[in-house]
């Protein structure tokens, strides 16, 4: 079996694994997948914000670390609040240039499909949500 059968015959986890979908398929499978779900991973994107909002809520009460400006989040290593996007353009997270390296794992471009993005258009600066976590700005 050449390398391109091996590909098409594996079962592969949506990209959008990290928002909680739990589709596998072979490769065209999960790119149809994925065209055709658009709008169910927009909404389970839209359940993880919500989530995150309550996590830094959590933050903000028990540790007295962040605050949120509107849908802004303000952070400690960058001068400008970050604004979630959606874009999945292959963005690297500049947590990637501090010390310890992205709190996700991430060391370059194109690894971030299907994560949260949080960004500071004005300066080209994007963390994921672990790294906005991590520095989210003590108030």
């Amino acid at each position: 079996m050449n390398e391109c059968s091996k590909h098409e015959k594996a079962k592969l986890p949506c990209s959008y694994l990290d928002l909680g979908c739990d589709f596998k398929g072979n490769l065209d499978e999960r790119r149809k997948h994925e065209e055709v779900e658009k709008s169910q991973h927009l909404k389970l994107a839209l359940v993880r914000i919500e989530q995150l909002k309550g996590k830094l809520e959590e933050t903000k009460k028990s540790k007295d670390r962040g605050y949120v400006l509107g849908n802004k989040y303000a952070v400690t290593v960058h001068e400008h609040p970050l604004k979630f996007v959606i874009k999945d353009n292959g963005w690297a997270c500049n947590g990637k240039n501090f010390k310890g390296g992205c709190k996700s794992g991430f060391k370059d471009f194109d690894e971030t499909k299907g994560v949260l993005r949080f960004r500071c258009r004005t300066c080209d600066f994007d963390f994921c949500e672990k790294c906005l976590l991590a520095y989210f700005k003590a108030s």
